[in-house]
């Protein structure tokens, strides 16, 4: 890392503090870094903030059935539940069904 890269501001999204990562989440519209929170992030109620924002069927179906919060799991099987009914969304269904 260079010493231009130190100096660039991180996304929000990105912050050591939890608070702040969640609420960025309500800035954040790329797909690929509400997925990379709902599944990876350290804090729970991020994950669970990045949940309400995933359009993924995949994505959600991999947190409802590995999160290690229940919490989370609840969130992304009813967010996966709720996009499953939407006909643009067949892959939500399949997910849903598995």
């Amino acid at each position: 890392m260079g010493i231009l890269d130190k100096l660039k501001p991180q996304p929000r999204w990105k912050h050591a503090d939890p608070a702040v990562r969640r609420e960025a989440l309500h800035e954040l519209n790329d797909q690929v870094e509400l997925a990379v929170l709902a599944e990876r992030d350290a804090d729970a109620t991020v994950r669970r903030g990045a949940v309400d924002r995933v359009t993924d069927p995949a994505v959600l179906g991999r947190v409802a059935a590995s999160d290690s919060d229940s919490a989370v799991q609840d969130a992304a099987a009813d967010r996966l539940l709720s996009i499953a009914g939407d006909e643009a969304q067949p892959a939500a269904a399949a997910a849903a069904a598995g």
